[in-house]
């Protein structure tokens, strides 16, 4: 049996408005930070961007980075969002906490951007709630998601 991390990451693109989610999973704050960087090269981002990543989160979160079932976060005037969510299984996090990190995400992505119309952002969180959902539920069938492998 091959010994599997408990962090996972997922990428919901939103090409259309020049941004995208960054999903990650993990069981706590130190296990998500030793393996971001694998994680991040699951999904082709470099080392460099795994690193300033980190830092984002560190320095918007500090000690509560992952103290809650789920967390939303923007650092400063980025685009991306990331959406954690504290937990070894993704296939078991509570759909209204992905309800409601969504519905952050939504709101930063689209005050990042100046738009203020409710159908838009109505879709949005639809779109993004689907594909995190999907993905989760995919993660047994491993046919989506990212798990990283410390074997």
């Amino acid at each position: 049996m091959k010994n599997v991390s408990k962090t996972y990451i997922e990428l919901v693109g939103l090409s259309v408005f020049g941004s995208g989610i960054i999903v990650l999973c993990a069981p706590d704050k130190e296990e998500l930070l030793a393996n971001i960087t694998k994680l991040y090269g699951k999904v082709g981002f470099t080392k460099k961007i795994a690193a300033e990543d980190v830092q984002k989160l560190k320095s918007v979160c500090g000690d509560d980075l992952l103290n809650t079932p789920g967390q939303t976060v923007q650092a400063n005037d980025d685009s991306d969002v990331f959406i954690l969510f504290k937990t070894d299984d993704p296939s078991n996090v509570a759909l209204e906490h992905i309800v409601h990190e969504t519905h952050h995400a939504v709101y930063m992505v689209c005050d990042h951007l100046g738009i203020e119309d409710e159908e838009c952002e109505a879709y949005l969180q639809e779109y993004i709630f689907k594909c995190i959902v999907e993905s989760f539920n995919s993660v047994n069938n491993k046919n989506q998601g990212h798990e990283i492998d410390k074997s």
